[in-house]
């Protein structure tokens, strides 16, 4: 597939993280784990961004859908690439002052099955 479209299909994917359909958004947290499995997570740094943008947000559905993606995309990750995504998460998150300790703390909580 040509990079251009590739682009065009990641970038409409992240703009429904947070859809006010829930399983709109499960859907698309399912289908951005398959992309990231295909593609690996460093190649797609704007990721990161997206989910970060959702958990930052005020509107429950861009918290669940970026929480969603999340769940969905550390699923299936082997441990080199699920230390990229804790990184980018956690320097990502110091940059923002509005995610709390408790949700970092949330988030953790997702990975530790993988330990």
């Amino acid at each position: 597939m040509i990079a251009f479209n590739q682009q065009y299909i990641k970038s409409e994917f992240l703009s429904c993280l947070g859809a006010p359909n829930r399983h709109l958004h499960s859907t698309v947290g399912t289908i951005v784990s398959v992309i990231v499995q295909q593609v690996q997570v460093r190649s797609w740094p704007e990721l990161l961004h997206a989910m970060v943008q959702c958990f930052n947000s005020n509107d429950f559905n861009h918290m669940e859908g970026g929480l969603d993606a999340l769940s969905r995309v550390t699923q299936g990750l082997t441990l080199g690439s699920l230390s990229i995504v804790i990184y980018g998460l956690f320097f990502l998150t110091q940059q923002v002052l509005c995610i709390s300790k408790e949700f970092k703390v949330l988030c953790l909580k997702l990975f530790l099955p993988m330990f």
